[in-house]
Formats: structure tokens, sequence, C-alpha cells
């Protein structure tokens, strides 16, 4: 087709014709303009129909509950579930003006409210959180909630979209097994510690602290009853706060108290409810201060007659129940069977206590001794040396003994030292100090600090004594402190900025040349004065001195390790803006602050000027309408609109001409040259438009269009319309976003949903659906069969049944089945299904949603195994209670009864029946000792501490209790390094001290025991193993001997309970390692074993 002639002529360029050209452009490109601006926004209208219709089915059918928030926390929307969980509807919650923020329960609203801000300024883009909430009738639930949120085009949050739902039974169930597992670990430890307590003391004091701790009373208490006085007097007590403490020293008793009930009658007195005991007047205004709601009076006895109370309070009401009840009850007689126990043994202990704390004392000043101890003859020869010069210097005893010192000493040592021998030799008792250094065993120079003293006089010594330790790590830490300190001032001198240093008090330390200048202070005028008095503004004080605070107690500020812009003081009182950048460090031991400090007042000035600048920019096109001009083939400027000129104005710094040049205009380079190509383009002769898009000063998108002017054939330039869409492009971003976050949130619920279209039998799956199921995200498109293959075999005629109902009526669709993923993983799933109609009733699609709600399910399983495993803990206790009562009771009742006999009854018994009493008396010391192995063994792990433990030190502490049967044993232990593992000390201990013991019991006749005990990184864990030379065992019993009383040997052969190794066993795999044995019968045996660095 031949293009219509032009109906511009030459002429119309001319000045007297621009008014009619500008008039018949502008006509043109509002024609245009509108034709697609009303074919878009019915596009746009359809697009948000459908979606909000799929959208709102998907928050009504979800098993939780949707709320949408504003930015200041007012419901914008509100769903069913909503209601039903909180019991508001949306239109009462929005009448009353709630926030969310005012449903939360009191308690938990700072930890909420700290979450909430992070979502809000965009910190955080979403959450999962458990806390408590009001329902509308003021009852308190528990509530899990998914938080996500929604920004606009420019990156603020303008919206919280929350899932949530009830989980307060699931809470309480956790509370119950909770409190369940405090009180039996409670009475479990009361045991132990009645077992393990060697005097009243320290079992009351014991007691009342594992009362509070484990137990989780609010305060616990033992007092002592003074008859004279009628009062109860505090012997022990944990909880109590320090303030309150004296009130607690000495207990009046009220003729009608609790106090006075439990000694009359020798039964406990319980009160559930403090707050309304009619006989508590005088003590409820204590017991609600401190928050104490129920409590309960047990007594104790000692001979029988009851000497105090044990008094324990709790903060919740009707906290002691009968069985509750039951259990402490047990608890005191027990604590007063073991006093009677200490009564007795206390007699036969003083005198041994005595005699073992000497010798301790003796052998811990030498053999524990950290110092080194050295006996030289005059000529240096070594007689002696003690056991830390092995760990200090290497070497063995052997080794170091008949050498002479001069061997060891640094030759340039040598002269000095020689000095101080000939000094003291003169007089018989002198000392003099040295410092030097001596050789290690591996070559390398140790530096000593120490004395020598002249006791060659000395009768039973004769020898130069000699007593130093090991300075090595002081010497090298003052030579990295000289550097360190010369270093420090090098780049403090060349540094720009002043340096301020102020102590954990606020005081000045150090104020350099360079904080004189600036600040007009001298450092002699500010000596000893506060920082916060010098050069911080009034403004800025309090928060300064809380910050400090802050810091000391938490070692955290939000400042330090960062530089700010802040404003300072001078002498004069005039401010400056400095910025400011702040170090904690330790000096001599104390906490200080370092400052560096610079002016940039120049720099602000400047800042602020260009921050107008960039405020002058924005307004002036935010306040632009469409831009309309013209363009000739030599890109000059033929006309254009006012809000055309007012762009290049501003971006050119002035108006451009007509006939100017519109690529010499101020945009910016790149942003010219898209235009040249553009208008290259029209020239060629090509309408067409762009979407030109600026990401600032803020986001802009322009839609251009470009036209070709023509004159007959030819094209003489472009006309050019440019229409701002920016509100247009953030509401599709808004849009997507929206999409995007409802993806994110069905991903944090593990919630997925669908769409199967009839016509085609394809459904459209979600992300979370697809992942639910197991697919990639971007296979999202499965068939109806698809679907019906992944349902687990037992439930498929269930959901078929299900199905084919529902098509009858068109009725919602709720299933809870199984799926089986391709790799065989069973899912459970929950989900709805919702028929789609068209305008004629017809079924044209379904809807629907899938909750995998698989963890809940594993959790549900999980909280039926704890309680069944509380019940077998429960039947477990029972068990040990009666092996160490029970069973004991009567136990020693038949020891008395036979040393009763033994001492009234010697002249009657011939040989044959003191050899019988012998042997009854031994079964019964074999009994007690089987009785009290198997309790330890039940009760392994009900008290164990994780710490970080020094494996060396260990092993040295149980060979140093180990000390009477290794010397009778003559036996020789040979230990390798040991490394430091976070483990339970006492357990750990526990089987150290059962092997070395049993390497030792099962030697061969007339052989010296040899032990060695090693240690070596394997892989993620470290491998233990303890040797020896003894009679070794056969492979047969490798797997035997850990079980609980199984023995290879008569007690008359090796003594023993044959629970000792099942002990180890059961500590072993409480640190989830494994134990095993390799042996070869009659050459020796090694028992292997393997820990990790455990973890809480």
């Amino acid at each position: 087709m031949n293009e219509p002639k032009n109906t511009l002529s030459r002429e119309a360029f001319n000045p007297d014709n621009i008014e009619k050209l500008e008039v018949e452009i502008f006509n043109r490109a509002q024609a245009i303009e509108r034709m697609k601006a009303e074919l878009e926004g019915m596009e746009e209208e359809m697009k948000q129909h459908l979606t909000n219709h799929r959208l709102a089915f998907h928050i009504e059918n979800t098993p939780l509950g949707f709320i949408e928030w504003d930015t200041r926390l007012h419901v914008k929307s509100w769903s069913k579930r909503a209601e039903e969980i909180f019991g508001w509807t949306e239109k009462e919650f929005v009448e009353l003006e709630k926030t969310g923020f005012g449903q939360v329960y009191i308690e938990d609203q700072p930890r909420v409210f700290k979450i909430t801000q992070q979502l809000i300024t965009g910190e955080i883009e979403r959450n999962k959180i458990q806390h408590r909430n009001y329902r509308k009738d003021g009852t308190v639930i528990w509530c899990e909630w998914f938080n996500s949120v929604l920004k606009d085009g420019e990156g603020r949050v303008n919206t919280i979209m929350s899932l949530v739902q009830d989980i307060t039974a699931q809470k309480e169930t956790e509370e119950k097994i909770s409190k369940t597992t405090r009180m039996y670990a409670f009475i479990s430890q009361v045991n132990q510690n009645i077992i393990h307590a060697k005097d009243e003391e320290t079992l009351f004091r014991t007691s009342c602290r594992i009362a509070f701790e484990t137990g989780g009373f609010k305060m616990a208490w033992i007092g002592i009853l003074n008859h004279d006085l009628k009062s109860i007097s505090l012997s022990a007590q944990s909880g109590i706060p320090e303030e309150v403490i004296e009130q607690f020293l000495s207990v009046s008793y009220a003729s009608k108290g609790p106090q006075t009930h439990v000694l009359s009658t020798g039964t406990y007195y319980v009160y559930n409810d403090i707050a309304n005991e009619l006989e508590l007047t005088n003590w409820k205004l204590f017991a609600a201060k401190h928050g104490i709601l129920s409590a309960i009076v047990l007594p104790i006895k000692k001979s029988g007659n009851i000497i105090g109370t044990f008094n324990l309070y709790a903060s919740e009401l009707n906290f002691f129940d009968e069985e509750e009840t039951a259990l402490l009850t047990t608890v005191t007689r027990d604590i007063s069977f073991a006093m009677d126990i200490f009564e007795n043994a206390k007699r036969h202990t003083d005198s041994e206590e005595l005699v073992i704390k000497n010798e301790q004392r003796f052998r811990a000043l030498i053999e524990k001794s950290s110092d080194m101890k050295t006996l030289a003859t005059e000529d240096g020869e070594l007689t002696y040396g003690s056991p830390s010069i092995t760990k200090a210097l290497g070497y063995s005893l052997e080794e170091f003994l008949h050498t002479s010192v001069f061997d060891i000493i640094h030759p340039d040592d040598i002269p000095a030292f020689l000095e101080i021998k000939v000094d003291i030799l003169q007089t018989p008792g002198k000392s003099s100090y040295f410092q030097q250094r001596r050789r290690h065993k591996n070559g390398k120079w140790v530096w000593c600090e120490g004395s020598i003293t002249n006791m060659l006089h000395e009768p039973g010594v004769h020898a130069l004594v000699a007593n130093f330790t090991d300075i090595s790590e002081k010497k090298i830490a003052e030579l990295a402190q000289a550097e360190s300190k010369n270093l420090i001032q090098t780049i403090y001198a060349a540094s720009l900025d002043a340096l301020v240093i102020i102590d954990e008090e606020g005081i000045i330390t150090n104020w350099d040349a360079k904080s004189e200048v600036l600040f007009g202070w001298t450092e002699t005028e500010v000596a000893g004065m506060k920082l916060s008095a010098t050069i911080i503004p009034e403004r800025y004080r309090k928060m300064h001195e809380k910050g400090m605070k802050h810091y000391l107690k938490t070692g955290e500020g939000p400042i330090l390790g960062k530089t700010i812009d802040i404003s300072a003081l001078k002498k004069n009182g005039d401010e400056l803006d400095v910025s400011l950048s702040i170090t904690p460090s330790k000096i001599n031991g104390r906490t200080h602050f370092i400052g560096f400090v610079r002016d940039i007042s120049e720099k602000k000035i400047i800042e602020q000027q260009r921050e107008f600048d960039r405020n002058n920019l924005h307004a002036l096109i935010n306040n632009t309408n469409d831009l309309m001009w013209s363009v000739d083939k030599d890109f000059k400027l033929i006309t254009s609109n006012q809000a055309f000129d007012k762009i290049i104005g501003f971006m050119s710094g002035g108006p451009i001409e007509k006939g100017s040049n519109i690529l010499e205009a101020g945009f910016p380079p790149d942003q010219l040259k898209r235009f040249k190509i553009s208008y290259d383009r029209a020239f060629a002769g090509e309408a067409f438009t762009i979407i030109e898009y600026s990401a600032t000063p803020v986001e802009f998108w322009s839609e251009i269009s470009f036209y070709p002017i023509r004159r007959g054939e030819e094209v003489i330039g472009t006309a050019c319309h440019s229409r701002n869409i920016t509100e247009r492009k953030k509401a599709e971003i808004n849009l997507i976003q929206s999409e995007k976050r409802l993806n994110e949130s069905q991903a944090i619920a593990n919630l997925g949903n669908w769409y199967l279209n009839f016509e085609t039998n394809i459904a459209l799956w979600s992300e979370e659906a697809c992942r639910i199921y197991g697919f990639p995200v971007d296979e999202n498109r499965h068939s109806f069969d698809t679907w019906v293959s992944f349902i687990h075999p037992e439930d498929l005629d269930y959901v078929m049944a299900a199905l084919k109902e529902s098509q009858k009526t068109f009725s919602d669709t709720i299933l809870n089945h199984r799926i089986v993923l391709k790799d065989g993983t069973i899912k459970h799933i929950y989900s709805k299904s919702k028929f789609e109609l068209d305008q004629n009733g017809k079924s044209v699609g379904l809807y629907g949603i899938a909750h995998d709600v698989t963890e809940r399910k594993i959790q549900e399983a999980a909280l039926e195994k704890q309680m069944s495993l509380e019940i077998k803990n429960k039947e477990l206790e029972q068990f040990a209670y009666i092996a160490s009562h029970d069973l004991q009771e009567p136990l020693r009742t038949v020891a008395n009864y036979m040393q009763v006999f033994e001492e009234d009854y010697p002249d009657v018994l011939d040989d044959n029946a003191k050899k019988y009493l012998h042997a009854v008396n031994n079964a019964i010391s074999r009994m007690s000792v089987l009785i009290k192995s198997l309790l330890d063994f039940s009760r392994l792990g009900t008290n164990k501490k994780l710490s970080c433990v020094d494996c060396n030190k260990l092993i040295d502490d149980v060979i140093a209790d180990l000390d009477t049967v290794i010397k009778t044993s003559r036996a020789v232990i040979k230990i390798t390094d040991m490394p430091k593992l976070n483990l339970y000390e006492i357990e750990i201990r526990q089987v150290f001290q059962n092997l070395i013991t049993n390497a030792i019991k099962f030697r061969k006749k007339d052989t010296r025991p040899k032990i060695e005990i090693r240690s070596e990184k394997v892989n993620e864990k470290w491998k233990f193993s303890v040797s020896d030379n003894g009679i070794g065992i056969e492979p047969i019993h490798f797997e035997r001997i850990f079980d609980i009383f199984q023995r290879l040997h008569t007690n008359k052969e090796y003594e023993g309970s044959g629970i000792g190794l099942a002990n180890c066993k059961k500590i072993i795999q409480m640190h989830q390692g494994d134990i095993w044995v390799e042996s070869i019968p009659g050459e020796g045996t090694t028992f292997y074993f393997t820990i990790p660095n455990l973890t809480e």
C-alpha cells in the first residue's frame, strides 16, 4: 500500500505554524493512549477478579487462622478460623480499635514487640513464633504464628500477613510432662544426696538446693525446732531473697498454725491456695509479694523425735496433689533415716578424718605442687627432684637424678648462678633469688624463677635446696606487651584522629595532643574528670551512662566497633560535628573504652547541601505531567510543552532553546545513548513505544512513544510523548510480590494449593504443593491420575469414595490421608477442595489446598512415647527406692542381730558356730554391696552435668584416689597426653576408676601390673584405651561382661559385684559413644571406648 500523503509541508516548521503542529501531535497521542488505557484496564480487572477469588478460597479453607495487619497492627482482614480461635469477629475487632499487640499476653509483650518491630522495619521478612494471647472471654491461650510482610514499590513494609494456630493443648501436655519430670528428678537427686552426703549440714543444704533448682519450687528451707523459745531456727535454704532472710532465722510458730500442726501430729500440712487460707492471715502479704500460691510443711525426725520441718513453697495454685505429697513424705522420711546413720557413723569417722587430712595435706604440698623442688650436692649433682619436674621439664626422675645442675642451665646464665652459689655457701641457711633458663628434654629452653637455699648444714638434708617455677608464658607476655605498646604508640602518633581513653567508671585516663587541639581542654585539666562532664552534650549524658552500664553487665553495645556521626562539646561551650569510633579493651585487668574522634564539621555542611539538592530534584520529578516534544533529524528540538521544559531545564541546569541539540541536554550519557537509538528508529520510519526505567533518585517508569514526522515520503523528524506509568508498574510488582509472599507463607506453614481444570484434566500446583509431593517447583502441571498415584494404598478407597460422594452435590471435600513419595517417604496430608462453577452452575474446575501435617503427627507420636517413658521412669524410681530402703532395712536388721548375737553369746559359740556366723556376715556384706551397686546403676544419668573437663587432671585425680591399691600392687601406669572435652565429669571419672581397678584386680600372680592409658582423635570422636598385662578374657565373653551382674570368676577368686562394666557401658552410651574389649588370654586386655565432644 502507498502511504497517504502527509499534509505537513516545509512551511509547517515555520515559527508561525508551531502552535498548529503542537495541537495535532497532542490530539494523535491522546487518542492512542486512551485506547491503550481502556484495554489494559479491562485486562487488569479480569486478572484481579480471578486472583482475589482464588486467594479468598485458600484463606477461608486453611486449618490455620489468617490475619492481615497494617504497620500500626490494625486489622485489615480477619478469617473465619481467626474468629474461632480468638472469639472476636473481624467487625468487633475493628470497631474496638484493638491492635494485634493489645491481645498479646502481658508477660510476652516485650519479646513480641521486638520481633514485630523487626518485621515492620524490614529487618526480617518472615518469622515463626510461639506466645500467649488473650481471647475475647479473657482466657489465655497459646498460639503459634507464621508471619511475613508485603512491601510497596519503594521497598517499605505496608502489610503483615499472619497464619495462626491454637497450640494450647500441646503446651498444657508439655507443661504436665515437664512438671512430672521435674518432680521425679528432684526425688531422684535427693535420694542420691542421701547416699553420698556425709553430714546433716550437707544433706540439708543440698536437699534445699535440689528442691529449688531441680524441683522448681519458689523457695525451700529446713528449720530446726527450739523448744525453749517455741521457734524454728533456719538451718538451710535456697531461693529465699537476701533482703528477707532475717525473717527466717528464727520463726515463732502460732498455736494453730501449720508448724504447730506438724510438730504436734508428726504429719505434713498442705495449703494449696494461700490467699484463701484463714489460718495464714499474718503470712498472706509475704506470700503475695513473693508470688507464693501453694506450700507444704513436712516433719523431719531424728531417733523417732521431730526435730524440725522441711518447708517447700510453689508459685502455682493447687501444686501439691496426693501423689506428689506422698512422694515428698517419703523423701523426708528418708532424710530422717539418713540422720540416724550420720549420728552412728560420726564417732567412728572423726579420728580417721584427722589422720587422712594430715596425710593429704603433706602429699598435696609436695606431690601436687606445680613448683619444682630439687636437692643438689655442693658440686651440683642432683639427688632429688619433685614429680613436677617431669611435667615442666619433660625428664623422668630416673633421667633427671644424679646429673649435674649445670647440664640443664643455659650457658649464658651459668656465670650469674655461680656467683649466687659462692655467696650462699659462705653462710649456712642463706637464700638467694634467681631467674634463668633451663633445658627441657625436647631441647627447648624454659624460663624459670625461684630461690636456692644453703641447707648443707641441716641434718637429714645436707643439700642445696632449690624451689622454682616455670615463667615462660610470663616472659613471652612481657616481650609481646612491650612490642605491642611500641606499635600502638607509633600508630596513634600517625593517626589523624584524636585519641581518648576512659575506664569503666567513665574517668578519662588518656587525652592526647590532638584531643587538646580539637576540644580546647588540656590533659592536665581533664585528668580525673568524667568524660560526660567534658565533651558529651547534656542531651547524650544519660544515654552514655546507661550504655556503659549495659555493656559492663552484658558485654553488648550497639555502637561499639562502629563509626557514628554525633555532636561533641568544646571547652568554650560550642558544639561540633565529629565521627566517633569506640572499642572496648582490657587494660591491667579492667575494662577501658578507646575512642577515636575526628572533626567532620566541613563534611556535614557539604552533605547538608547535597541532601537539599537531592530533595529538590525529587520534588521536581514527582510534580511533572506528561511530556511532549518533537525533534528533527539533526536532533534539534523543534517544540516542547511546559512539563518537558521543566525536566530539561532541571537536568541541564537551564532551559534548552528551540533549535538546540537535544542530545546535549543534561541527561545521563547512557540514557542519551538509548534515546539516540530510539530517535534513529523513528527517523527510519518506525512508530513504536518503549518503557524507560530509572532507579534513582526514586523508582520511575516512563512509557515513551515515538511517531515519525513525514513530509511526503520523507521522514523529517519525530514527535515524542512520555507518560509516567510508575503507579501502574508498582501495582504490577505488588501483585507479583503478593503471590510470592503467599507462596512463602504457604512454605512456612507447609501449606500448598492447586487448581484442576476439568476440560484439560491438568492441575496447576503451587510451589509448596510441588515441594510437598517431591516435585521441582517448575514441574507444576500434573494430571488428576498423577495425584491419585501418590495416595497410600491403604487410604485409596477412602479418598476415592469421598471424592465420588462430593461430585453428587458439588460439596466441599475434607480429607486426612497419607501419600507415598517416589523415594518411599510417607507423609500425612490434610486437604480441602471446592468446586468452581460457571455462570450456568456447571462445574468447570476444582480448587484445593494440601497441608503437610507430618511433623504434627510425629510430634503427637513423640508426646505419647514421652508419656510412656515417664511411666517407665516412675516404675524404675520405685524399684530404686525399694532397693535403697525396703531391701536394705531388713538386711541391716539381720546384720544388727548377728552383731548382738556375737557380742552377747561369745562363750556359747563353738568354732563351727563362729565359722557359720562369719559366713552369714560375709553374705550380708556381699548382698549390701549388690543392692548399692544396683541402686547406683539405676541412678546413672539422673544428675548429669555437662562441663569442659581436662582429662589429664581427671585421670590424675583417679590415680590419686587409688593410690593405696596402686602402691600395694606395685602397679606401673603410663598415660599419654589427654584432651579437654565437654563431658559428664562424675560419670566419666567412674569409667576410668572401674577400668584401672579391674586392670589391677585381674593381674597375673607374681607379675607386676603394667597399665597404659592412651587417647587419639578418630574422625569427630576421641578414642580412649586402657591396656593391661593381666590374665586376659576369652573372646566368647567379650559381649557378656558388659551385662549387669555377669562375672567370669567366683567371689573367692576375685571380689566384686559384677556391675562395674555395666556401669561403664551405660555411661559411655550416655556420652553417645561405644565401648568394646580386645584380649588375649594370659597376655592382657585392652578396653576401648569413644566419646564425641558433647554440646548442650
